[in-house]
């Protein structure tokens, strides 16, 4: 039975204005407002009390599981009486003296009939079934059984109020964007397609982990609030640390801490963290996000190509994902191309050969003509003229990027795009690196790092549009780098689009729980 505390709210409710549908949701945010507002009062006036715990026998899952074999109008032993608990989704009137509620949790749902006899309900019936709204969260004590419909139910004993659901229960799935990314909670309680993206998101990285783990990588955690900025070209965000008198950032990259780790004797560690970019949004861009990198001495990149197709050919086993079967195919290597090659195909031009590919004076002036003759814009969102590496990177991403199918190793950058990279050994003016795109998106880069001190401080050196100036960490690095980096190679994936991919999701809001959201104006916020 549902205690005595708990309020007796409905009929107050469909007294309001406005239609009120029979699970309690409300047709406007005007009616929303007076549901609210009755049902709290109501709660009050009748000192309900949150219970702290609801002692459950199975889980609706082991519930479907333990009594599947009841028969059709059978049911368990009466001393068998079970308890269980779940949202309500929905609840069904069948006359006066019956109703059916649905409930679910997890991914299981369960129907639970609610009987008007005195040797089967043992509390109020009418008080307490007339109270029960959708979204309400109930506790149930009753005796298995299988309707004469052939459903899997509990016949209910009592039913215990846990958490009454005082907002309003959306109709349906959410269709609105705004709305679904600022209401996770919402999203989630009534899109069961929207549980599974976060419940693959999950099983992608515990594989990826597993993987790892089982070739002796081990997991580490490196700075997050960092002073200085390393491991990628990109804006961070910026703070200061009142205490130390610190100016800091958060991290774009942990790479140079990790190769640290490497210098200092672990020979594979990886990390699964989040990364932070003071930078535009688009669908693949969030300012946080999700990455792994790893670190493997004594391997190079053409180890990595290897690698990188065993994880993710075995994770698409793992998950029995059509989709990431499709693009990750156990049964053929992933296509590879050549990063300069592509672009000579792309654009109908030969392009400077040799060092002169790297030379910004000779680079310069070529890569500008050719994305003034494509359309290309040139100048970053701050203004300045772009760097010789974000030209080759704009080209490619304009011209190259959008034809990729299937999943492609892109390799072999000019060396000025890849300052952490180590040179080609017979190639001098490109790297030895890869990106994977799957789908035009690029998912993992890798390279085999670049390990002379020197070599690495003029590369540092000859970076342009510097964001900080100073950068304690890219010092601190170098200064590792001479006690002896051994030949490593290193990889990072964005788990991100990694779950976009296998989710087939084209934005990077649906595989982020809370994804970065500019403030609504009062209108949008009237309209969500």
């Amino acid at each position: 039975m549902i205690s005595r505390r708990t309020p007796r709210v409905t009929s107050l409710i469909l007294k309001s204005n406005g239609p009120v549908c029979h699970h309690g949701t409300v047709s406007s945010k005007g009616e929303e407002a007076k549901f609210k507002k009755l049902r709290i009062e109501q709660l009050q006036q009748d000192k309900f009390n949150y219970p702290h715990k609801f002692d459950y026998s199975h889980t609706l899952k082991q519930f479907r599981k333990t009594f599947d074999d009841l028969a059709t109008g059978q049911a368990a032993e009466t001393s068998e009486r079970v308890r269980v608990c779940g949202r309500v989704q929905g609840i069904r009137e069948v006359g006066k003296k019956l109703k059916f509620i649905d409930i679910l949790q997890g991914e299981s749902s369960v129907q639970v009939k609610m009987q008007n006899k005195a040797d089967v309900y043992e509390g109020d019936f009418k008080a307490d079934s007339k109270f029960l709204r959708r979204g309400d969260v109930i506790g149930i004590e009753g005796v298995p059984v299988r309707t004469n419909a052939g459903e899997l139910s509990v016949l209910a004993a009592s039913i215990t109020l846990l958490s009454p659901c005082v907002g309003t229960m959306p109709p349906g799935q959410l269709e609105k964007t705004e709305t679904k990314y600022r209401k996770r909670h919402l999203d989630l309680m009534t899109g069961p397609n929207v549980r599974e993206v976060f419940r693959t998101r999950s099983q992608i990285i515990r594989y990826l982990r597993d993987f790892l783990q089982d070739r002796d990588f081990m997991e580490v955690e490196t700075p997050t609030l960092i002073s200085g900025v390393g491991g990628a070209a990109a804006k961070p965000f910026l703070t200061h640390h009142q205490d130390l008198k610190m100016d800091l950032s958060l991290r774009i990259a942990p790479e140079l801490h990790l190769k640290m780790l490497t210098v200092g004797g672990f020979d594979r560690v990886f990390e699964i963290g989040k990364q932070f970019r003071n930078e535009g949004t688009d669908k693949s861009h969030n300012p946080e996000f999700t990455s792994c990198e790893f670190y493997m001495a004594y391997a190079d990149y053409l180890d990595l190509i290897s690698l990188t197709q065993q994880l993710l050919s075995g994770m698409a086993a793992s998950l029995s994902s059509a989709k990431a079967l499709d693009l990750f195919p156990s049964n053929a290597p992933f296509t590879q191309v050549d990063f300069v090659d592509e672009l000579v195909s792309a654009t109908g031009q030969t392009f400077p050969t040799g060092d002169d590919l790297n030379v910004y004076a000779v680079a310069g002036p070529f890569l500008r003509d050719l994305c003034s003759k494509f359309d290309i814009p040139t100048k970053s969102d701050r203004g300045l003229e772009s760097s010789v590496p974000k030209l080759y990177d704009k080209l490619f991403s304009y011209l190259v990027e959008p034809d990729l199918k299937g999943s492609t190793f892109v390799c072999h950058h000019p060396t000025c795009m890849s300052p952490l990279a180590k040179s080609h050994r017979h190639h001098p003016h490109l790297s030895e690196r890869f990106e994977l795109f799957v789908e035009g998106m690029e998912l993992v880069n890798a390279y085999t790092e670049l390990n002379d001190p020197v070599v690495q401080r003029n590369a540092f050196a000859k970076q342009e549009n510097k964001l900080m100036e100073t950068n304690p960490l890219q010092e601190d690095y170098a200064t590792a780098l001479e006690y002896g980096l051994p030949p490593t190679a290193g990889w990072g994936l964005g788990i991100d689009r990694l779950v976009m991919a296998i989710t087939g999701k084209t934005s990077i809001r649906d595989v982020i729980l809370f994804p970065t959201m500019k403030p609504l104006t009062q209108s949008e916020s009237d309209q969500s």
